[in-house]
Order: C-alpha cells, then sequence, then structure tokens
C-alpha cells in the first residue's frame, strides 16, 4: 500500500511542478484518500465476520460431536 501512495503522490507532485497543473495535486490525494479507506475497510471486513462467528458458536447452534 504504501508503495502505490507513495507513487500516486510523486505523480501529483511531478505533473504540478513540471506542467503547472495546480489540480494534479488534489487528485492525487482524493485517490490516495480512496486506496486508504479501501484498505481500512478489509479488515474490518475480516473483524465483523469472526465475530459473527464466535457469537454463533456461542449462542447458536449445539457443539459438533467429533
Amino acid at each position: 500500500m504504501c508503495t502505490y501512495l507513495s507513487a500516486v503522490l510523486l505523480v501529483g507532485l511531478v505533473l504540478n511542478a513540471t506542467l503547472g497543473w495546480s489540480w494534479a495535486d488534489p487528485i492525487a490525494a482524493l485517490a490516495i484518500a480512496v486506496i486508504a479507506v479501501k484498505e481500512g475497510r478489509e479488515p474490518w471486513q475480516g473483524v465483523i465476520q469472526t465475530g459473527a462467528v464466535l457469537m454463533d458458536g456461542i449462542f447458536g447452534a449445539a457443539p459438533r460431536q467429533p
């Protein structure tokens, strides 16, 4: 993830510095925000699924017999 964020930041800065595109830096910031939110949601999905499995084990069906 750090590589993607660094690359997007570098592209935005280079476009701003070389071509004078002042809008490239804010677009890069928005892209970084989208990537960060996507990466941050993935661990939470695992937490939600794990919590559901634990709750099923505690309150759900009877334990399985070996």
